[in-house]
């Protein structure tokens, strides 16, 4: 039997969450159907013996620790499946995710599945996914793209799965980038889409940890701004080869979150300093891009913020205390 889908799972020191995401991923019918594959960044925890309790149903592969990219990498380079899902480590997948009309989905080679996913932060949750299913081909997919990936979210690849000849025929990985490397990827498999089938169930849950800033928020240094910029400039890229005006909502949200979270990184011990910060990163010349096409209410107050920057360091600093 053919293995449709490969599962992809990167993990470093999960020991405390990674047996909650297996156990989601391999508790799934149509087990013929799909592969597992962990790749150990070179956690330092019990995450190893963790993995040897599974030994038979996933395979592991251990690599010196090089970042959740490498990771990914790695698993792309030794899947068998038609498909690649990448699942984070400290979330998990629905019970049913894996369920008969998935299976017929992955037969018919799209280039790119689009399913909903559940985000849970402490005791909330929300939903995020299409209202209806659908499929897309051709100049159908660049003349829906905006409204799609307006609903839906573009940068994580939590709620999508590839097919793989797509990526490893046009060489795309992952990049090693601090922040931001999920949404370089697909900003580079964007464009090479000519079949999109689109899902309105939900598959994933994303954990939000409050303090865990890679998953929090969009919060950005000083060291990886630079990283930040480019992915911006590649998202312009990646807009103007599909033939799409650059003012609309999915670029105007990602440079709002881009330069919120570069803001909220900037010194917060005097509004002197905090301004400084503006200039000498060149946030300020960014922020001057973003217009409102697109902007829902959340983003709106962020934008708002933006474009007061005293108004925002005062709210900043109150929230910190």
């Amino acid at each position: 039997m053919d293995t449709l889908l490969s599962v992809i799972i990167p993990t470093y020191n999960d020991a405390d969450k990674i047996i909650r995401c297996l156990d989601s991923v391999l508790n799934q019918a149509n087990r013929d159907y799909y592969e597992v594959i962990v790749v150990n960044d070179g956690s330092t925890d019990e995450t190893a013996d963790i993995l040897k309790k599974y030994k038979g149903d996933i395979l592991v592969l251990n690599q010196k620790n090089g970042g959740v990219s490498s990771a990914r990498n790695n698993g792309i380079a030794h899947a068998r499946g038609r498909y690649l899902w990448f699942v984070d480590a400290d979330d998990s997948i629905s019970s049913n995710s894996i369920d008969p009309g998935l299976i017929s989905v992955l037969k018919k080679n799209y280039d790119m599945i689009l399913f909903g996913f559940k985000k849970v932060v402490g005791h909330q949750s929300s939903i995020v996914k299409n209202n209806s299913n659908m499929v897309l081909f051709g100049d159908d997919v660049r003349s829906n793209f905006v409204s799609i990936f307006t609903t839906n979210t573009l940068n994580n690849p939590c709620n999508k799965m590839y097919r793989k000849d797509l990526i490893v025929k046009n060489k795309i990985k992952f990049n090693d980038f601090a922040v931001g490397e999920d949404a370089m990827f697909n900003y580079e498999v964007a464009p090479k889409i000519k079949s999109l089938c689109i899902l309105n169930t939900v598959k994933y849950t994303y954990y939000i940890e409050k303090g865990k800033k890679s998953k929090s928020s969009y919060q950005i240094s000083r060291d990886n701004w630079k990283d930040a910029t480019s992915r911006i400039l590649f998202l312009e890229e990646m807009f103007q080869n599909l033939n799409i005006d650059i003012n609309n909502g999915v670029y105007n949200r990602e440079l709002v979150s881009t330069v919120y979270g570069a803001e909220l990184g900037l010194p917060s011990s005097g509004y002197l300093a905090f301004k400084n910060g503006l200039k000498s990163m060149g946030i300020s010349s960014v922020a001057l891009k973003i217009r409102t096409r697109g902007l829902n209410f959340n983003f709106w107050v962020k934008y708002l913020l933006i474009k007061h920057p005293k108004l925002f360091f005062t709210v900043n600093s109150y929230s910190r205390k």
